[in-house]
């Protein structure tokens, strides 16, 4: 064993990690933050509200923008994906939210007759996302360190190591920023109306953002989950 910096934005630890054998301990990091980011969504997650919404805008505008064969389509979709979950005997919980979240944007959309209104729901959770995670910031207790702690079984003593401390803030604000440029770019194309435009935005802003901020996220955490970390002195 012999101790190798880890480099990190942020980042002023050091891990002891084994030369060629620390494959062992990036799968349990990498596992651990597979769990956290499923907290804010996960890919499975995103895949399943995804999915319905690339269907819903395909239809609507091959359809003539005509609302209801949209919705109709777009529902079958999030049957289709609860189904294939319940039959591969993965876990539903994603799904679930997913679905009930669907049938909630078809049920406004249908209501008020506007078909941008399938995408006030998910507008509505990103902000309140957005603003959970700037509040914790602002309070000092920066969600993805509370998470992390949690997974850890250490709910508060991250909070005396000022460098961990500003590395789960900065990874905070990795999420804000995927929520913020979400609302930037797609609550002017909604109060417009321009459903089209808003559902290609949804997508690309969708599980390529996602993908992204997770990578970064990461990229920032990952030396800070590694056993044998301490900070630098």
């Amino acid at each position: 064993m012999q101790w190798l910096p880890v480099t990190s934005p942020c980042v002023g630890y050091r891990a002891q990690v084994s030369e060629p054998g620390s494959t062992h301990h990036e799968s349990e990091v990498a596992a651990e933050l597979a769990v956290l980011t499923t907290a804010v969504g996960g890919w499975r997650g995103m895949l399943d509200s995804g999915l319905p919404s690339v269907v819903f805008v395909i239809w609507f505008i091959a359809d003539g923008r005509v609302l209801r064969p949209a919705l109709l389509a777009a529902l079958v979709m999030g049957a289709l994906l609860l189904a294939l979950r319940l039959v591969r005997r993965q876990r539903t919980t994603q799904a679930l939210a997913g679905f009930v979240g669907l049938l909630l944007s078809a049920y406004v959309a249908r209501a008020t007759g506007k078909a941008a209104n399938f995408y006030l729901l998910g507008l509505l959770t990103n902000a309140g996302y957005g603003l959970a995670l700037v509040v914790s910031i602002l309070v000092r207790w920066p969600l993805l360190g509370v998470a992390v702690g949690a997974m850890r079984g250490d709910l508060s003593t991250w909070r005396n190591d000022p460098i961990r401390r500003r590395v789960y803030t900065v990874a905070t604000w990795a999420w804000v920023g995927l929520f913020t440029v979400r609302l930037v770019v797609e609550v002017p194309l909604y109060l417009l109306g321009w459903v089209g435009p808003l559902g290609v935005a949804k997508i690309a802003l969708g599980l390529p953002l996602y993908a992204l901020v997770a990578y970064l996220t990461y990229r920032l955490l990952a030396p800070t989950l590694r056993p044998g970390v301490d900070s630098a002195t």
